[in-house]
């Protein structure tokens, strides 16, 4: 659908960009039809889940957003006061994108960075109520605003917004229609907040709004018709860079990974985004577009089942997973940013294992909450 919905804007808006080739075609058959396949496969086969809820360790809740409610502030003043100075305040929005994403600004956020998984952790879990507590959700959601905010990245706002609406769909809150009000709505003002962001006192309007939605939408389809097919000068050093650079950090390689922020490329507009088809292919090829097609296919089928019948931890983690499947059009996000969903993973299991400490050594010293007031 995601496709199809993309593929649709390329042919019927005047994007002015450069012709699709059938290098895009092939992959994206590739893509979608294996993925598909192997996730219905997977959903299938999987018998539904028939264990207990999994309880809420409130106790490691409440230190994630104490954690939070600390990390939030010291965000805000750290990131708005190196763009200050460095830049004027009617520049400030352009000034907080540029210092996060320019590796040569300076700036850095240090080990407060990783707190925005324990924003998002929190969050899912706030929402993932049978009643939402409103006071700990709005503080949940100011905090989760702050980091957007010092940062100015849209895909953090995409997580909290799509996030919230998934976990209140599956859990029959609301329906479709409020979904795609948001889909239209963060479209519109995404792309007229990137076109503000992109403008300075010396540069206004760098873009037109038409160029930033082609840009954003389009574009990563036009980019990858023109990649090149198992270009890597080792191996995967486009899709493995979580163990490229654990590797290289623990020092068994000398090989460094790649930065996060893709170079840009001209199609004719400036872009750096390839869809998620690209690392696999730069790497391995058409195979290697089929091969991660079948093991995510099978690995997120298995994870929606799962989460359809009642395996609440697992609904969560498939939350954060919603939102790289949604962004697939745009990069990859799974296999690149391994480390993300790691950190993810761990946090949600954290805050559903209750820890028990005695004298005496014990061979479970932890064990998963049940609730079990629920089948």
């Amino acid at each position: 659908m995601i496709w199809a919905l993309i593929m649709s804007m390329y042919e019927l808006f005047d994007h002015g960009l450069y012709n699709v080739t059938m290098q895009f075609v092939n992959a994206v058959m590739i893509w979608a039809l294996t993925f598909s396949i192997a996730s219905y496969c997977a959903f299938r086969l999987t018998s539904n889940y028939n264990g207990k809820t999994w309880a809420i360790n409130e106790n490691v809740v409440n230190v994630y957003r104490i954690i939070a409610y600390i990390a939030a502030p010291v965000v805000i003043v750290k990131s708005v006061s190196f763009a200050l100075s460095h830049g004027g305040a009617t520049d400030l929005v352009y000034t907080l994108r540029e210092q996060t994403i320019d590796e040569d600004s300076g700036f850095s956020l240090g080990p407060l960075a990783y707190v925005l998984h324990i924003v998002y952790v929190l969050l899912f879990v706030t929402v993932d109520r049978d009643k939402i507590n409103k006071r700990d959700f709005i503080l949940t959601f100011i905090v989760s605003m702050a980091f957007f905010f010092g940062s100015m990245s849209k895909t953090t706002l995409f997580v909290i917004f799509v996030s919230i609406l998934y976990i209140l769909y599956s859990r029959k809150k609301i329906t479709l229609k409020p979904i795609i009000i948001f889909a239209v709505a963060f479209t519109v003002l995404g792309l007229l907040f990137t076109w503000v962001r992109g403008s300075t006192e010396e540069n206004e309007m760098v873009f037109t709004f038409g160029d930033l939605l082609a840009m954003y939408t389009v574009s990563p389809i036009v980019a990858f018709s023109y990649e090149t097919a198992e270009c890597s000068s080792f191996f995967g050093e486009y899709t493995l860079r979580f163990y490229n650079s654990l590797m290289y950090s623990l020092g068994f390689s000398d090989v460094q990974a790649l930065g996060p922020i893709q170079e840009f490329t001209k199609v004719p507009i400036p872009t750096n985004v390839y869809t998620v088809m690209a690392p696999y292919f730069r790497d391995f090829g058409y195979k290697g577009i089929f091969y991660f097609a079948l093991f995510e296919g099978f690995v997120i089928g298995w994870l929606y089942k799962m989460s359809e019948s009642g395996h609440n931890v697992l609904r969560l983690i498939y939350t954060y997973i919603v939102v790289l499947l949604v962004l697939q059009f745009f990069d990859e996000n799974i296999f690149v940013g391994l480390s993300n969903l790691i950190q993810i993973i761990i946090l949600i299991w954290l805050c559903h294992i209750k820890f028990e400490f005695s004298s005496e050594v014990s061979k479970d010293s932890t064990s998963p909450l049940k609730d079990d007031n629920i089948p």
